[in-house]
């Protein structure tokens, strides 16, 4: 039980940490990404760039460090928006390993403790002469409590490792999503505009 708990505590922290991050990253909400898509598709790449810089989150910052080498052509726009979207994910992901390790190795321990409790339960009936009840009560106890014990810290670990997840998967989605019409814009208002 001892090392569950130990578990349950760091798991704890790391939810919570990552919790608190992901509130202070500033990762955009649905209104968020649609008034950069809506932006990008009927603006021009200054009034783009311009609303990225004003907007305050994660993927109007990607943009925003792509639309900053657009001059150096679109090998290196596309570049840099990969780049910088890769630095933004892996400062998401930060520490889900921790929990998803957690959270997939906490119901193993409770299932050693069932191990455990199953081994005593029949050392217990092997060195009794009469067999009752109460002898194999504490073994079955021990393997009921520690496999339970597993399971409800197991279950919400992996709910949350499983949210952060999400959230990081609709992140990537949106800003590659963004990047390609963002680069659509660029080699289209290029093609209009040769001498820029």
């Amino acid at each position: 039980m001892w090392p569950i708990l130990l578990f349950a505590a760091i798991s704890a922290g790391f939810i919570i940490e990552r919790g608190i991050a992901f509130k202070k990253m500033k990762i955009p909400g649905r209104e968020a990404i649609d008034d950069l898509e809506k932006n990008i598709e009927e603006g021009t790449v200054s009034s783009i760039e311009t609303f990225c810089s004003l907007a305050d989150n994660m993927a109007a910052s990607v943009l925003l460090n792509g639309l900053k080498h657009r001059k150096s052509g679109i090998e290196r726009v596309e570049k840099s928006l990969s780049v910088a979207g890769s630095a933004k994910v892996a400062t998401m992901e930060r520490g889900l390993n921790v929990i998803s390790a957690l959270g997939n190795l906490t119901p193993m321990l409770g299932f050693l403790g069932t191990v455990s409790g199953m081994i005593s339960a029949f050392a217990d009936i092997a060195a009794a002469d009469q067999v009752n009840a109460k002898i194999v009560a504490g073994g079955i106890e021990e393997a009921l409590l520690t496999t339970a014990a597993g399971l409800v810290v197991a279950i919400p670990t992996l709910l949350a490792y499983n949210f952060f997840c999400h959230r990081v998967d609709i992140f990537v989605s949106d800003t590659e999503r963004l990047s390609g019409l963002l680069i659509e814009k660029i080699i289209e208002e290029t093609d209009e505009n040769p001498q820029k």
